[in-house]
């Protein structure tokens, strides 16, 4: 899959640069970890703590088009204001995990001789 097939879309504080600035090399050390996949759609949402997310690794039948959410908050201090957000090198760990695990769970799935 080329990189042009690999999209993703940030909310909240992860529209920030801090956080997309490397988001697309990084995403490109995974453009031929799915084979067989047409396109790769990567969403990381800030959510409100407490508030539930989607699951995280969605595949189609075929396996040609992955779709992968991740989630990120910030926490409230004693007064209910929002507390610094993550790092950008902590946030960076969550993707690659995620993206690793979807990496496994794709080739379980799709690539096995099991099938």
């Amino acid at each position: 899959m080329g990189i042009e097939n690999i999209q993703w879309r940030t909310s909240g504080f992860l529209k920030d640069a801090s956080y997309t600035f490397e988001l697309k090399s990084l995403l490109e050390g995974y453009k031929d970890s799915f084979p067989g996949a047409e396109s790769l759609m990567l969403n990381l949402d800030e959510i409100l703590v407490g508030t539930s997310s989607k699951k995280s690794r969605v595949f189609s039948e075929d396996g040609k088009h992955i779709e992968i959410n991740i989630t990120a908050w910030r926490e409230r201090d004693k007064r209910g204001k929002f507390k610094d957000a993550p790092d950008a090198n902590s946030v960076y760990n969550g993707i690659k995990f995620v993206l690793n695990k979807a990496v496994e769970e794709y080739a379980e799935k799709f690539l096995s001789n099991d099938k």
